[in-house]
Protein backbone atom coordinates (compact mmCIF):
# COMPACT_ATOMS: atom_id res chain seq x y z
CA UNK A 1 0.00 0.00 0.00
CA UNK A 2 1.24 3.29 -1.11
CA UNK A 3 -0.39 6.35 0.87
CA UNK A 4 1.51 9.12 -1.02
CA UNK A 5 -0.19 11.57 -2.90
CA UNK A 6 2.70 12.40 -5.31
CA UNK A 7 5.42 9.94 -6.67
CA UNK A 8 6.91 10.45 -9.94
CA UNK A 9 7.66 6.35 -10.58
CA UNK A 10 7.15 4.65 -7.92
CA UNK A 11 10.34 1.54 -6.97
CA UNK A 12 8.28 0.25 -4.56
CA UNK A 13 5.61 -0.43 -7.16
CA UNK A 14 7.53 -2.62 -9.72
CA UNK A 15 9.17 -4.34 -6.65
CA UNK A 16 5.65 -5.44 -5.45
CA UNK A 17 4.68 -6.52 -9.22
CA UNK A 18 7.66 -8.50 -9.53
CA UNK A 19 7.23 -10.31 -6.54
CA UNK A 20 3.40 -10.94 -7.64
CA UNK A 21 1.98 -8.99 -4.90
CA UNK A 22 -1.13 -6.81 -5.51
CA UNK A 23 -0.29 -3.16 -5.07
CA UNK A 24 -2.90 -0.13 -3.73
CA UNK A 25 -2.15 3.08 -4.61
CA UNK A 26 -4.14 6.37 -5.74
CA UNK A 27 -3.48 7.79 -9.44
CA UNK A 28 0.06 8.88 -8.98
CA UNK A 29 2.85 9.90 -11.35
CA UNK A 30 3.56 7.64 -14.30
CA UNK A 31 0.43 4.90 -13.07
CA UNK A 32 -2.50 6.73 -15.21
CA UNK A 33 -0.14 6.90 -18.36
CA UNK A 34 0.60 2.69 -17.48
CA UNK A 35 -2.67 1.66 -16.85
CA UNK A 36 -3.99 3.49 -20.10
CA UNK A 37 -1.54 1.83 -22.09
CA UNK A 38 -2.00 -1.37 -20.14
CA UNK A 39 -5.45 -1.84 -18.25
CA UNK A 40 -5.45 -1.93 -14.64
CA UNK A 41 -2.46 -2.72 -12.60
CA UNK A 42 -2.96 -1.89 -8.94
CA UNK A 43 -5.96 -1.26 -6.93
CA UNK A 44 -6.52 1.96 -7.62
CA UNK A 45 -7.89 4.49 -4.60
CA UNK A 46 -9.58 7.84 -5.58
CA UNK A 47 -7.24 10.90 -5.65
CA UNK A 48 -7.28 12.60 -2.05
CA UNK A 49 -8.93 8.81 -0.45
CA UNK A 50 -9.72 8.39 2.83
CA UNK A 51 -8.73 5.59 4.77
CA UNK A 52 -12.02 3.79 3.99
CA UNK A 53 -11.35 3.81 1.08
CA UNK A 54 -7.98 2.56 1.17
CA UNK A 55 -9.48 -0.17 3.02
CA UNK A 56 -11.78 -1.16 0.09
CA UNK A 57 -9.01 -1.01 -2.11
CA UNK A 58 -6.83 -3.52 -0.34
CA UNK A 59 -10.16 -6.11 0.02
CA UNK A 60 -10.48 -6.02 -3.71
CA UNK A 61 -6.72 -6.38 -3.64
CA UNK A 62 -7.35 -9.88 -1.72
CA UNK A 63 -9.44 -11.07 -3.89
CA UNK A 64 -9.14 -14.47 -5.97
CA UNK A 65 -10.45 -11.94 -9.14
CA UNK A 66 -7.62 -9.78 -8.71
CA UNK A 67 -4.63 -12.33 -9.33
CA UNK A 68 -5.84 -11.45 -13.15
CA UNK A 69 -4.46 -7.62 -12.45
CA UNK A 70 -1.38 -8.70 -10.61
CA UNK A 71 -0.76 -11.23 -13.29
CA UNK A 72 -1.02 -8.36 -16.05
CA UNK A 73 1.37 -5.95 -13.58
CA UNK A 74 4.02 -8.57 -13.33
CA UNK A 75 4.29 -9.34 -16.58
CA UNK A 76 4.58 -5.57 -17.63
CA UNK A 77 7.08 -5.66 -14.94
CA UNK A 78 9.44 -8.76 -16.05
CA UNK A 79 9.16 -7.04 -19.83
CA UNK A 80 10.01 -3.14 -19.11
CA UNK A 81 11.12 -2.63 -16.01
CA UNK A 82 13.76 -5.13 -14.77
CA UNK A 83 17.08 -3.91 -14.13
CA UNK A 84 18.65 -4.74 -17.73
CA UNK A 85 15.68 -3.51 -19.35
CA UNK A 86 16.09 -0.14 -17.60
CA UNK A 87 19.67 -0.35 -18.01
CA UNK A 88 19.35 -0.55 -21.91
CA UNK A 89 16.90 2.42 -22.06
CA UNK A 90 19.21 4.91 -19.87
CA UNK A 91 21.94 3.63 -21.90
CA UNK A 92 20.43 4.35 -25.24
CA UNK A 93 18.98 7.97 -23.89
CA UNK A 94 22.56 9.34 -22.63
CA UNK A 95 24.12 7.66 -26.37
CA UNK A 96 21.51 9.91 -28.09
CA UNK A 97 22.03 12.98 -26.09
CA UNK A 98 26.13 12.50 -26.00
Amino acid sequence: VLGSESEGFCLSMIESWLAGVPFVTQPIGALPELQAQHGDLVSLVPSGGDIAEYADAVERARRWEFGQVVGRARALALREFTVEQMQRRWRRYLLNIA
